[in-house]
């Protein structure tokens, strides 16, 4: 185990070694289940015979269903050993000419939302080798558009989504954002706004009809939901450069490469190598989750958890309907409440599909939490009080509690915010880290920070930065060597 992470060769997938014990013919040792390569010890190791039958426990007594077994049904055959029921068969120790055929990406990129996609092609457009390492079970990060009525495909198709996470563009003050929109051919349309809005002042009084006020610079929508943005970076990559359901947890600077191990569901282990890592996190998050090794400068671990992760203290609540009955009556569709517990209500309607209202939640994480769901019957009973009986029978509702997302949000994200953070790039990392770490994500934007168009500053300010890296040194041999997972193990 240790001689396969000399080289490099450390769980890439979900694998393991069975060896049997020499002098003998049907007792092996086996790797604890969860350990890395780098980790093991004689003393981790547990010996078993062909028939699973525990021989020696390692000392620090793990339990039994902790172990994987799988190897136990190997049997020796020669020199070769042949796995049952798949009947593959091994060659052992053939890595001094097989490792230098094993390529790694020079570049890893934590994080799949918008930032870490458009890093990821811009990097591909510069002729660049990258991989993207996603926690979730989802492209997007904090961009979600759900099909508006599952159940009706005509209704739910291309341009039949509601947006749970960001929903809005101002292309005439975010040039980033509408030069991608543009160059992915995605179309956008006006926020919907004609007809009167509500005001909720009271609990002791009905609700107050105003006109719309006209917003400068006017909002718009993607069509067919701000996924659509997702779905044309993703199809600009090639197969294989994205891995789903990818949990960085732990990343280590060595001699000459940087190590990532990534944690899926499962419980199976990623270890990649890479020269330079760009974080498309929230700093916060980041902070909260991954493990530096070594650790980072005390003032930029401090700016990290003090970074607000934009919106992730929030949810959204939307109602989906077979029709805009409250344009009947004049109305926008937009409300403002001091009862709630929506606050702000616009129309979410889509073109030539489902009509629909959503709504931001005014209360906190916390409150939310303790009322369970009752909170959401008190939305659609509001949604009645402000538009009619008719509101009261919505054909979908979706709710999203970002609060409750653990790679959104952290215990510090749950307090709301009284204002915008200021943003900004987080200081220097270090001379350890220098060269080898790049941040992306909007949180670290200084110009549009928590907004899309900063996540995509984010992303042009972490690719400048590594052209300017790669341009201060050698390009990096992108074959797997000795040096690769060298250095700060964890032990």
């Amino acid at each position: 185990y240790r001689l396969c992470d000399h080289f490099g060769m450390t769980d890439m997938i979900a694998t393991h070694l069975s060896m049997r014990v020499p002098g003998t013919t049907d007792q092996f040792l086996l790797i604890a289940h969860g350990l890395l390569f780098g980790e093991v010890t004689a003393s981790s190791l547990l010996k078993v015979d062909v028939e699973g039958n525990v021989l020696l426990q390692p000392e620090f007594g793990a339990d039994l269903p902790d172990y994987n077994l799988q190897p136990a049904l190997a049997f020796p055959i020669s020199n070769c050993t042949r796995l049952q029921p798949h009947h593959i068969t091994l060659k052992l120790f053939s890595t001094a000419t097989e490792r230098d055929t094993l390529q790694i990406p020079e570049i890893v990129i934590i994080g799949a939302g918008l930032s870490g996609l458009r890093t990821a092609t811009l990097l591909a457009e510069a002729g660049r080798d990258a991989v993207i390492l996603e926690g979730a079970s989802h492209l997007g990060g904090r961009i979600v558009s759900l099909d508006a009525i599952p159940s009706r495909a005509a209704l739910s198709g291309a341009s039949g989504r509601v947006d749970m996470g960001p929903a809005w563009v101002w292309p005439s003050m975010q040039p980033r954002m509408r030069r991608l929109l543009s160059h992915l051919g995605v179309t956008a349309y006006k926020q919907q706004a004609s007809g009167d809005t509500l005001l909720e002042r009271s609990v002791l009084s009905p609700p107050q009809r105003v006109a719309t006020y006209t917003q400068e610079p006017p909002s718009f929508r993607v069509a067919g939901g701000m996924a659509t943005v997702v779905e044309r970076l993703v199809a600009q990559l090639s197969p294989g450069q994205i891995y789903l359901d990818r949990r960085v947890v732990r990343v280590e600077s060595g001699d000459d490469a940087v190590t990532v191990h990534a944690l899926s569901a499962n419980g199976s282990v990623t270890t990649i190598c890479c020269r330079r890592l760009v974080i498309a996190l929230p700093p916060r998050l980041a902070a909260e989750s991954v493990t530096f090794s070594p650790a980072l400068p005390p003032p930029v671990e401090q700016a990290m958890r003090q970074t607000p992760t934009w919106m992730a203290g929030q949810a959204k609540y939307v109602a989906v309907y077979s029709r805009p009955f409250w344009r009947d009556a004049g109305l926008s569709g937009a409300a403002r409440s001091a009862i709630g517990p929506l606050v702000e209500i616009h129309d979410a309607s889509i073109p030539d599909g489902a009509a629909a209202l959503f709504g931001f939640v005014g209360l906190t994480a916390a409150q939310r939490q303790a009322a369970g769901a009752a909170w959401e019957s008190a939305a659609l009973a509001q949604l009645v009080r402000l538009f009619g009986v008719e509101a009261g029978n919505p054909v979908a509702v979706h709710v999203k509690d970002w609060a409750q997302s653990p790679l959104t949000a952290t215990a510090q994200d749950w307090p709301p915010l009284n204002a915008h953070p200021h943003y900004a790039a987080l200081p220097e990392s270090g001379s350890v880290w220098r060269d080898r770490l790049v941040w992306a994500g909007t949180e670290t934007a200084s110009d549009h920070g928590g907004y899309l168009e900063g996540a995509l500053e984010a992303a042009e300010r972490a690719v400048a930065a590594l052209a300017s890296n790669a341009a201060s040194s050698h390009r990096p041999d992108a074959r797997l060597h000795s040096g690769c997972g060298k250095g700060h193990h964890h032990t």
